[in-house]
């Protein structure tokens, strides 16, 4: 009798897999693993630039006028801005 694609491998069929499909299999786990992980950090880049923004805004409609703390609040966006585009070239380079 023919197994279906998604029924699950049986006892036997996993205790004869060789050695290299085992590593195998688990290089494809690490790589899914490290994907789904650098997806998240691009997702945290972004609510990340999100914050840093709503400080600039913040830092320039401030009452008590401070150019450091605008300048400071750009300069923390800039990075916020530059670390989503390191991720998203990464993203590109490795998968």
């Amino acid at each position: 009798m023919a197994r279906t694609e998604n029924q699950s491998p049986k006892f036997k069929d996993l205790l004869s897999k060789s050695e290299q499909q085992r590593n195998s299999e688990e290089v494809s786990f690490a790589v899914e693993d490290a994907r789904i992980q650098l997806e998240a950090d691009i997702q945290a880049a972004k609510k990340n630039i999100s914050s840093k923004q709503r400080n600039v805004v913040a830092a320039k409609s401030n009452s008590s006028f401070s150019s450091s703390r605008i300048i400071t609040a750009q300069r923390e966006l800039k990075l916020a801005e530059a670390d989503l585009a390191d991720l998203t070239a990464l993203m590109s380079e490795l998968f």
